[in-house]
């Protein structure tokens, strides 16, 4: 196996250990933070269309940020479909399945 891929799965690894070993609190402080940056950006606030995925247990929290951008921009989500991953337009979470 090659030796940088063995590095990235460890590092992958340590990194989802350390993420899942934060308190909730800890969490959403670091989640509100990097939307925060994130709003802020010149380029996510002048983009039309941006592919952003969908949270999931301690990631950084993207739901709110989702409805909030699918107001003015289009908003795609990655998808994985036959073991291909194609980007979807975000309608509404009630419409994900």
């Amino acid at each position: 196996m090659d030796k940088s891929f063995s590095n990235k799965k460890e590092l992958r690894k340590d990194f989802l250990k350390r993420r899942e070993a934060l308190s909730e609190k800890e969490a959403r402080e670091r989640s509100v933070c990097v939307i925060q940056k994130l709003r802020s950006d010149l380029y996510f606030r002048k983009a039309r269309t941006i592919l952003i995925y969908v949270s999931k247990g301690k990631e950084i929290s993207t739901h709110d940020l989702i409805k909030e951008a699918s107001k003015e921009k289009i908003v795609l989500i990655p998808r994985l479909r036959e073991k291909k991953l194609e980007a979807v337009r975000f309608t509404s979470f009630d419409d994900m399945a």
